[in-house]
């Protein structure tokens, strides 16, 4: 029961904040190696490595896993002096869902009562800078991410801007899918996505390009090109149509409601 669960906040607090070194080296020890999984797949550098320079200078410039470098000297002292250092009132949500009484969240409350700190933490707002990012490997395909400013999480363009990156890469019925793929074959996998933060955002394109000749691979982003002008011509009249489709429609009320 949710009675049951929320009674479960005391030892896992008291776990949390415990800090054990022998917990911390077990845990870099997984991390490390989720860092040797994420090298594994091209896709995801790509994409990271071209967010890392975009933002570079901000904390939006930095790989959410850490390096081995900045795993290294992390102990306990390190974890608590981060905790207390940036862990706020100010800044803590706490989200409770399903069937719960007054008093289930006055023993939340109670729990977190004890949290020191004033204020909030200062955010260093990012800007975005026009970056080329080049990284050489021996694989079978080339990956090829293009990302353009967007609109932040709170931004009231959020859903436009969620429409246009459907429209232009969204699915097998947009344009990119269909232009690229289904017209010419010329990749397997492409397609749009948005990154919104508190205080900025991007929108990317993003595709494999196979071992094709030098031109093979020009034609390809001169399509992705392409598509792109048309959209800023006819984009009225694509999210006019494209609104309505039911998919569409599901997946917006789906992100509203999560």
């Amino acid at each position: 029961t949710a009675a049951v669960c929320v009674h479960w906040f005391n030892p896992l607090v008291h776990l949390i904040a415990r800090f054990a070194q022998e917990d911390i080296e077990l845990e870099r020890g997984v991390v490390l190696e989720e860092i040797d999984m994420y090298e594994d797949s091209p896709e995801d550098v790509a994409i990271d490595k071209l967010f890392e320079k975009c933002y570079d200078g901000s904390a939006l410039g930095r790989p959410i896993l850490g390096t081995e470098e900045t795993l290294a000297p992390i102990t306990t002292e390190t974890m608590h002096k981060y905790m207390h250092e940036y862990y706020r009132p100010e800044d803590t949500v706490i989200a409770v869902s399903g069937h719960f009484t007054d008093e289930d969240l006055d023993y939340i409350a109670d729990l977190f009562s004890v949290m020191t700190g004033s204020g909030r933490n200062q955010i260093t707002p990012a800007i975005y800078k026009p970056s080329l990012v080049l990284r050489s490997k021996k694989i079978e395909q080339n990956h090829l991410c293009l990302s353009f400013p967007g609109v932040s999480a709170l931004s009231e363009d959020r859903f436009t801007m969620n429409l246009l990156c459907n429209i232009l890469g969204g699915g097998m019925s947009s344009r990119l899918f269909q232009s690229i793929r289904e017209q010419n074959g010329l990749c397997y996998s492409i397609y749009t996505f948005t990154t919104p933060h508190q205080d900025t955002g991007l929108m990317s394109i993003y595709t494999g390009l196979g071992e094709l000749t030098v031109r093979g691979n020009q034609l390809h982003i001169e399509r992705i090109d392409l598509q792109a002008g048309e959209l800023e011509l006819q984009g009225q009249v694509d999210a006019l149509t494209y609104a309505d489709q039911p998919a569409v429609r599901g997946g917006f009320f789906a992100r509203i409601f999560r």
